[in-house]
């Protein structure tokens, strides 16, 4: 197989200008300055920027800015994915470690700010790290992950609790959204007491925001929102590869940033290279062409060049620096990438994984060469030499893209529609322009739908109905709660929906949202939704994975991906927080399933509750599927089959079937995309 086209993208540099952080005089980029300009006259920033050009560090400057010194700026890091948070923890020891502090014992002399990382991760590993009582910077790690590695006999409330009270030096704490809609929606113990310390943070900062969609979009401003409503009065500085348009629009109606200039008219003490040149290798791939074939032709011949030696390709590099790997595979589909594993393995290469459907810890950037899905491409900072990928969308291109020639030139074999193939002909052998090169590619692929009208839709709006009505319920259930206390809660709600919707430009009536609270549906939503609810989430017990890692073969998947490919998904148990325990030896390519139901008529287009006497099951290839009893109590809806052409694989429907037709079914949140998208259509008829 060879490739038709081949070019090279350009790489990039970045003016630098000085400024003084702390005693230390460093170099800014252009965005990293006037960042630090805009910081004390606006509330909300918006910073729009390439991958890998110092984001981060853009919102750390200003924090530490007049380190050390009372009254010092606290702040919280929200990151889509727990890898994103380790990598980032590193990468702020790192910026951390350039500045100079006053040394207490040496008179005259300045020594190197010290950080210690609260609790002790294994993943953060860093000889500057020093214990908390020496630190002048602590950095809280704060996931499911570390929470469950403390003590236990414990609630992860108590837990939390312990972390967020170790106070009196300047704390920055890293996290995912998940973390912080469970302590506003009092899912945790000790929840008003977190989200009271909490409070006292200055800034809250939100990378990648947009990576967001759908109800995890809802949710994340709800909360951002809500935050406010309950005394967390947070600067909100967004980091983000440029917004599509209805996100940009989302961001001005509800927080107005202000939009950081990556230009600075003053003269340049430098320049810095911030990604280096990629000799680009498309090659045409349409869908029903054996891609990992193609794939497994390219590796071969990278191992018969001897490109795939972890050495070939090495530069001497210190501690702080990421190991080379030689070559990296990212693909759309798990199920590929598990696929791809086997049979490069077979080839006699050392292969490590970095996807879904395996255990967290096990997965590694090391080796050989490395086989990913998208877990690998939100910011996670590797220095490979080879890229192998292929993408669905503009947004995940540029994203994958951006993993090579970070530390180094690279090659960039990728596989791509025809219409894109044939929009690069022209620049065949030719050196072009990073930013022409990104805009091609928007042009060339589908934009990745944020679907950021859902915010505003009643049935997105439920999602902040759910979230405020959690401290009633809490201040109600308090043993000596007062009339005075739930008054409050019931003002704090009232104020949040108000503002929200005005500032939405909605006009309905408040009691729109009691109307929802009495359908039949609302509770049970209400029980079972979470920060990216679509499906219940499962812990697989993986017996390939078992063979192959037996000290870390459990993990958690969505119901939905074990119902179309899992093998053979036998129910063991009900344990770890009343999740479910799934059996898997293997995972298939897609199964035919179809949901039915043994009542004759169920009413269409209206959201449902699946109690036993709606009899909904599935039929999987003409069998009976035992795991759709997990669906029990669960909210769904049933659709007609157009509307699966407004959405897209990140909301699963499934066929449903009675005696006269086809139409679709969808659960729990995805169920509420697919009624506000009915609505949605009505309204616009």
């Amino acid at each position: 197989m060879k490739p038709v086209v081949e070019f090279t993208v350009a790489g990039s540099t970045v003016s630098l200008f000085p400024q003084k952080i702390g005693e230390e005089e460093l170099t800014l980029y252009p965005h990293q300055l006037q960042m630090l300009d805009l910081w004390g006259t606006r509330d909300n920033l918006l910073l729009t920027t390439d991958t890998g050009s110092g984001k981060t560090a853009a919102a750390l400057f200003p924090l530490v800015k007049d380190i050390p010194r009372p009254g010092r700026d606290n702040a919280i890091f929200i990151y889509p994915t727990n890898a994103l948070i380790y990598n980032q923890a590193k990468s702020m020891i790192k910026t951390l470690s350039l500045l100079r502090v006053p040394d207490e014992q040496k008179p005259g002399k300045l020594r190197p700010v010290k950080v210690s990382v609260i609790p002790s991760v294994s993943k953060i590993q860093d000889p500057r790290l020093v214990s908390p009582a020496e630190a002048d910077v602590q950095l809280f790690v704060i996931n499911g992950e570390t929470i469950d590695k403390l003590p236990h006999k414990r609630t992860k409330g108590q837990k939390l609790l312990e972390i967020t009270q170790l106070k009196g030096k300047q704390s920055f704490y890293l996290t995912n959204p998940d973390t912080l809609y469970l302590l506003l929606a009092m899912r945790y113990s000790q929840s008003l007491r977190n989200v009271a310390g909490l409070g006292e943070l200055s800034t809250i900062i939100i990378d990648e925001f947009h990576s967001y969609t759908g109800i995890e979009l809802a949710n994340l401003v709800y909360s951002l929102r809500y935050a406010n409503e309950l005394g967390m009065k947070y600067r909100k500085v967004f980091l983000s590869a440029t917004p599509h348009a209805d996100l940009s629009q989302l961001l001005d109606q509800l927080f107005q940033p202000e939009t950081v200039p990556t230009v600075v008219a003053d003269q340049p003490v430098g320049q810095r290279k911030i990604a280096n040149d990629v000799r680009v290798k498309l090659y045409p791939h349409d869908r029903g062409d054996a891609l990992l074939d193609n794939i497994q032709s390219i590796v071969s011949n990278l191992k018969d060049e001897g490109s795939l030696s972890p050495g070939s390709n090495r530069s001497a590099k210190s501690y702080e620096q990421q190991s080379t790997i030689p070559c990296v595979v990212i693909l759309n589909s798990v199920v590929n990438a598990i696929e791809l594993e086997e049979r490069l393995r077979k080839m006699g290469l050392e292969v490590s994984s970095y996807r879904g459907l395996m255990g967290k810890d096990s997965r590694k950037l090391a080796g050989e060469i490395v086989v990913g899905t998208s877990a690998i491409e939100l910011g996670i900072d590797f220095d490979c030499h080879h890229l192998i990928m292929e993408a669905s969308d503009a947004s995940s291109f540029l994203q994958r893209f951006g993993r090579v020639g970070r530390h180094q030139e690279g090659i960039a074999h990728i596989l791509v529609p025809q219409n894109v193939f044939s929009a690069f002909n022209q620049f065949s052998n030719q050196r072009i322009d990073r930013t022409i090169f990104a805009e091609k590619i928007k042009a060339a692929y589908p934009i990745q739908a944020s679907l950021s009208w859902f915010v505003s839709n009643i049935y997105g709006l439920s999602l902040a109905k759910i979230l405020s009505s959690h401290l009633i319920d809490t201040i109600n259930g308090y043993k000596y709660s007062s009339k005075e206390g739930l008054k409050n809660a019931l003002s704090v709600e009232q104020q949040f929906l108000t503002k929200l919707k005005q500032d939405l430009g909605l006009s309905f009536s408040l009691q729109l949202f009691k109307l929802l609270e009495s359908q039949a549906w609302f509770p049970k939503l209400k029980e079972t939704i979470f920060f990216r609810s679509g499906y219940p989430s499962i812990i697989v017990h993986d017996v390939r994975e078992q063979k192959k890692r037996p000290e870390d073969f459990r993990y958690e998947a969505d119901l939905a991906t074990l119902i179309r490919r899992g093998e053979p998904c036998e129910l063991m148990a009900i344990e770890e927080g009343d999740k479910p325990v799934v059996k898997i030896e293997s995972y298939a390519k897609y199964h035919q399933v179809f949901f039915s139901s043994s009542k004759s008529e169920l009413k269409k287009e209206q959201l449902l509750v699946n109690s036993r006497d709606v009899g909904l099951y599935s039929i999987r290839e003409s069998e009976r599927f035992t795991l759709d009893k997990l669906l029990e109590e669960h909210v769904f809806i049933i659709v007609p089959r157009e509307l699966d052409n407004y959405l897209d694989w990140r909301t699963p429907l499934f066929p449903f079937k009675d005696q006269v037709t086809t139409r679709l079914i969808a659960f729990d949140g995805d169920a509420l995309i697919c009624k506000a998208l009915l609505k949605e259509r009505k309204d616009n008829q």
